[in-house]
């Protein structure tokens, strides 16, 4: 029976010739993007954390992410950075100290879930989400998320992921009944480190981009007396918080809006599993597309199959990374 996942689907809305690069195709980068690449790290670590607990898994897991990066070209290390691996670390570290002290129990995770859609199609997820329980016993779903900016209202309510998921579980399992969803943002852009200034101490701009804690870290290395800015990171640890990391707890949808998406999902199932030729969407959101190179040659009649050969690679069924959006 035909499959339909959530990602397949945002992918064929987006541009039925990307989804048949990436789906029927199975075509993948052989050097993921470093927001893909970032995405999928940040990932491995939140789950070494809710599944084992050890800080010397993720230890291992930077550990083994650094001597990758080390071996690369030094062309393809400046395609992620020159401070790759830290920059994910100090993420990482940020997000421990926010939540050093969280009230949830994580129950499970990598769970596989499937549902009939009819028409004979099934949905399938593969949940990498966290089913989590609060202090209450309410059941959530939390999902992780990465993004350079922690986005808004708007932007959640147009990815409903997480609700296609609450549906299939509450359908599956009613004795494993979800309360709501967790929306819970990292910002992949950690926060800045302040520079000295020529005349001495640190910046005081009302628009620095770092937290509390790096700027105190800061003040603390160089040695320098933190009573002159106790105003300053007053107002800094207000204004930081939520800027870096952030937890949104929602309700599970209703019934109306859950039937609405769900239909909606069957009929771009439908169409999708139906198709023989798969057109292109030309957006200017093109260029951002990580089959942008393969796609544009095959457009022009160039050498595709030299782009295919050297930049890509056939990865394994169902092998979805996580990305950072």
């Amino acid at each position: 029976m035909p499959e339909a996942r959530y990602s397949m689907v945002k992918a064929y809305r987006r541009c039925p010739k990307s989804y048949e690069y990436k789906y029927i195709q199975n075509q993948q980068r052989k050097k993921p993007p470093a927001p893909l690449l970032r995405g999928t790290i940040i990932h491995e670590l939140l789950d070494a954390r809710a599944t084992s607990g050890n800080p010397r898994r993720t230890r291992e897991i930077l550990a083994k992410y650094a001597t990758d990066y080390k071996a690369l070209f030094k062309e393809e290390q400046d395609l992620y950075g020159p401070d790759f691996i830290g920059e994910i670390r100090r993420i990482y570290d940020g997000y421990l100290r926010t939540y050093a002290e969280e009230n949830i129990e994580y129950e499970g995770s990598e769970e596989f879930i499937a549902t009939d859609l009819g028409n004979d199609l099934r949905y399938t997820g593969h949940l990498d989400k966290r089913i989590v329980t609060r202090k209450d016993n309410r059941r959530w779903i939390m999902d992780h998320k990465t993004h350079k900016n922690i986005p808004g209202e708007d932007q959640r309510f147009q990815d409903y992921q997480m609700l296609m998921y609450v549906w299939a579980l509450n359908r599956e399992r009613p004795s494993l009944r979800i309360d709501g969803i967790v929306w819970d943002y990292i910002r992949t852009k950690s926060p800045r480190i302040p520079e000295p200034l020529i005349k001495g101490g640190l910046s005081q701009a009302a628009n620095i981009d770092t937290d509390y804690h790096t700027y105190v870290g800061e003040l603390t290395r160089l040695k320098i007396n933190p009573k002159p800015y106790r105003k300053f990171l007053e107002e800094l640890k207000k204004r930081s918080h939520g800027k870096f990391y952030k937890r949104i707890f929602l309700p599970a949808p209703s019934a109306a809006m859950t039937e609405s998406v769900v239909a909606d999902f069957r009929a771009t199932a439908i169409m999708m599993n139906g198709l023989k030729v798969f057109p292109r969407h030309m957006t200017r959101d093109c260029s951002f597309c990580e089959y942008f190179r393969l796609c544009s040659a095959e457009l022009r009649g160039l050498d595709a199959d030299y782009i295919r050969k050297t930049e890509y690679e056939v990865k394994e069924v169902g092998d979805d990374n996580s990305e950072e959006e």
